[in-house]
């Protein structure tokens, strides 16, 4: 991985960081936690105190850090128009609001350029602060005039739009206009991976230069640890009603997750006569955006007669995730969507086997340390689980590349790299007077 560019010497800055708390437990909200847990332990060159920015009935929440102050994301009695974007955008109720807003005519207000909020931005100087890391993508972070920091972490919108998440109900609009001027103004821009940043530069090259994006590799989340297995193990077991032996397959359902692929891929088995593999899947499938995802699983596991090999858990705390984990076969995660996923590194923490889709990005992350399928064939998925099913040697190799390829990036790296990254940043900001992409 190639050092930052250094735009000079500057003086040291004072960093607001805005968590992810928007009551999503996927992928976002892990990549906050582990980006306040790095921070937590220690400030980077450059940066001489940190302030959490969160809303108002997060602030106690959030104060439990004591090193950091803790500031309202927004100036009091100021009109919250912009939270309904924000959820939207990092939150699960995505498509249902922006639907309302189509409904209601509203579409100037979700199409139009950049709002301006300097309002916002002085609030933010008021305490101090001279650059902000969103920890998560949203149009606040351009429209609010301050230097800033972002990641964005896929842009599947452009790569396959032909899945709803990513292109109905006007998400495509709200993306393409959240990364497009993200893009633009950004003092830095932060991807997962080269494949990620290859991806900003094809569709955004013309407004950001490459020296300002930068690759920081997802780490596993705080709070896959693996004290005592057994105990760990006993816990989910004495919680959660689970087969003896299962694959696990964390993921909200979008039908991006390719929940089908697996059901289908047990339908095959079942008439091969392999009634004894079953799948345990964990994340929301409540409300107007799973909901109709999960229906239509459940629905084609009972067609293909493999209701009783499916197990459907809803969200499930953090502290239960590792148990999970280390009470399946393995993980199966045929996803369509990269660069990379969190998944495959909590795997690979609690020692478990991958199988994950054989696709840009996923393929790098993975390397020989998963199995590769297909995600558009059930029979190619039915082949892996099978084999990992029945071959424990097999398994035993995986986990033990999969153990190689987590030491190789340590939470150590993560957090050199990240305060790096933020050194960086505090240069540029500095250099750039907060006016990156202003008027343009």
């Amino acid at each position: 991985m190639k050092p930052l560019a250094d735009p000079g010497l500057a003086p040291p800055l004072h960093l607001g960081v805005v968590p992810a708390n928007t009551g999503s437990h996927g992928g976002l909200a892990q990549y906050s936690a582990a980006i306040t847990e790095v921070l937590t332990s220690g400030r980077p060159a450059g940066i001489w105190s940190i302030t959490i920015l969160c809303e108002g009935s997060r602030i106690q929440e959030n104060g439990a850090v004591p090193q950091w102050s803790t500031v309202s994301l927004f100036p009091p009695r100021h009109p919250r128009r912009i939270l309904p974007v924000l959820r939207a955008l990092i939150g699960v109720q995505a498509v249902s609001w922006v639907g309302r807003q189509l409904r209601r005519g509203h579409v100037g207000s979700i199409f139009s350029s950049v709002r301006e909020r300097p309002e916002i931005g002085l609030w933010y100087r008021k305490h101090g602060i001279d650059l902000v890391f969103w920890t998560a993508p949203t149009p606040l972070a351009f429209e609010c005039g301050m230097p800033f920091v972002m990641p964005i972490h896929d842009l599947q919108h452009r790569l396959q739009p032909q899945f709803p998440e990513v292109s109905e109900s006007g998400q495509w609009q709200i993306r393409e206009r959240l990364y497009r001027n993200a893009a633009r103004r950004a003092t830095m821009l932060i991807a997962d991976s080269t494949e990620g940043r290859d991806d900003i530069l094809s569709y955004y090259g013309d407004l950001v230069p490459p020296e300002r994006i930068a690759i920081l590799p997802f780490v596993p989340p705080p709070h896959i640890f693996v004290g005592d297995p057994d105990d760990q193990v006993r816990e989910v077991r004495k919680k959660f009603s689970l087969p003896e032996r299962y694959f696990f397959y964390p993921a909200q359902f979008w039908p991006h997750k390719n929940h089908e692929g697996i059901v289908r891929a047990l339908g095959l088995l079942r008439a091969r006569g392999r009634q004894d593999i079953s799948v345990v899947f964990c994340g929301s499938h409540d409300g107007p955006v799973y909901a109709p995802t999960h229906r239509a699983v459940m629905r084609l596991s009972a067609d293909l007669g493999v209701g009783r090999q499916v197990t459907t858990l809803p969200y499930v705390p953090d502290a239960l995730l590792a148990g999970l984990y280390l009470g399946s076969v393995g993980l199966v995660m045929p996803t369509f969507f990269g660069p990379t996923n969190i998944p495959i590194l909590e795997a690979w923490r609690t020692g478990r086997p991958v199988i994950t889709s054989d696709i840009r990005g996923v393929r790098s992350q993975a390397a020989d340390a998963a199995l590769l399928v297909d995600p558009t064939s059930p029979e190619d998925l039915a082949g892996a689980m099978q084999t990992l099913w029945d071959d424990r040697f097999l398994a035993l190799r995986l986990a033990e590349a999969g153990r190689r390829r987590d030491a190789s990036w340590t939470a150590g790296d993560f957090a050199a790299r990240l305060c790096e990254i933020l050194s960086a940043a505090s240069a540029w900001a500095r250099s750039d007077g907060g006016q990156r992409g202003r008027g343009k």
